[in-house]
């Protein structure tokens, strides 16, 4: 199950965080600002990697940056959207559901869509805190461990 979800603007502004009802939010706070340092690296390396690829070749930038850092009681993912910003995903280490990379895709996928639905709504200015009601249902069914 995740424990926290956390969308970060462009500018490692924080628009949204999300965490279970009875977890410390300041603790996943803390987590996900130390994860945007390895993010922004990991974006550079990406955008070096292909600037120095040869024309007709495929573009190495990968929107997953996987797992960012762990701690033993928690694993942080990180994905970032074509207007680079930042999508953080806090898992308990012992979930037996998101053990595979294929699996934490697919949480950000259905969070990267659920953000694209925000964004295209006519009530929402990008860059802006997130307060949808909508937006944050979705966040808590992607949450949920059904």
């Amino acid at each position: 199950m995740a424990v926290c979800v956390a969308v970060v603007g462009r500018d490692n502004q924080p628009l949204y965080l999300r965490t279970l009802p009875h977890e410390n939010a300041l603790q996943y706070h803390y987590l996900v600002h130390t994860s945007l340092d390895i993010i922004q690296e990991r974006v550079a390396s990406a955008a070096q990697t292909a600037g120095q690829a040869k024309a007709g070749h495929h573009d190495p930038w990968d929107q997953y940056l996987g797992l960012l850092h762990f701690r033993e009681d928690f694993r942080v993912y990180g994905y970032v959207t074509n207007t680079r910003v930042k999508l953080v995903l806090v898992v308990e280490a012992a979930n037996p559901a998101l053990q595979k990379d294929a699996d934490v895709r697919a949480v950000f996928k259905r969070l990267q869509a659920a953000y694209i639905r925000l964004v295209c709504s006519a009530f929402y200015t990008p860059g802006e805190q997130i307060v949808s009601r909508l937006f944050n249902d979705e966040v808590a069914n992607i949450m949920s461990p059904d």
